[in-house]
């Protein structure tokens, strides 16, 4: 038991470190979360425009802008494309997973709330519209099984309404995330109290 407790700083130490450095939340969706979460469909092949998003989901919903779009075939528009960078994964030709990523700078506040569209168009669906109001604007956003073995991803955008531009604590969106230093300093917090309270009890 004692050398187990010789060891525990140590230990403490390396899970603090280990978890610190994996401690990254990425918002997950694939189609299936239309069966049990806020999520529209259109078999309307055409790239839609903020209004069209906002009929597809119905009032009260104000959607006015493209904050963000990446297209796979290369490309990315909107006022957010500085700030954000999707890349598109499973196929070169044909991708059917695609990941959301903010690099820095301001990002997306949506406390007046977001939509993400993933959009094909040979296939129906030709579009999903995620309702992604929980968002901090700075989680990654993971796309995963769209339009497997048949179609694929042509582009991924970002609605709201209005451009709401944030540099630093809006308010809105979701929890925010402790960040891998935040959590290495804590774990070393922690740790030094331990070593200070063992000190003192030899």
């Amino acid at each position: 038991m004692k050398n187990f407790l010789k060891k525990m700083p140590l230990l403490i130490l390396l899970i603090s470190a280990l978890f610190a450095f994996h401690a990254k939340a990425t918002l997950m969706l694939t189609p299936l979360d239309c069966i049990v979460d806020f999520c529209w469909t259109s078999d309307d092949n055409s790239n839609p425009h903020a209004d069209d998003i906002a009929t597809m989901i119905g009032d009260p919903v104000i959607i006015e802008s493209l904050f963000y779009k990446s297209n796979a075939g290369g490309g990315d528009e909107g006022p957010y494309s500085s700030d954000y960078s999707t890349t598109f994964s499973n196929t070169a030709n044909d991708p059917e997973d695609a990941l959301i990523e903010w690099l820095e700078g301001s990002f997306i506040d949506c406390a007046s709330g977001c939509y993400l569209s993933v959009k094909d168009g040979n296939h129906q669906p030709a579009i999903y519209v995620f309702d992604i109001s929980s968002w901090d604007g700075q989680m990654d956003i993971e796309l995963d099984g769209f339009w497997p073995d048949e179609g694929a991803i042509s582009n991924i955008a970002i609605w709201g309404a209005g451009d709401t531009r944030c540099t630093g604590d809006c308010g809105g969106g979701g929890q925010s995330i402790p960040e891998p230093q935040t959590l290495l300093i804590l774990s070393t917090a922690i740790l030094g109290v331990y070593l200070s309270r063992r000190k003192r009890l030899n």
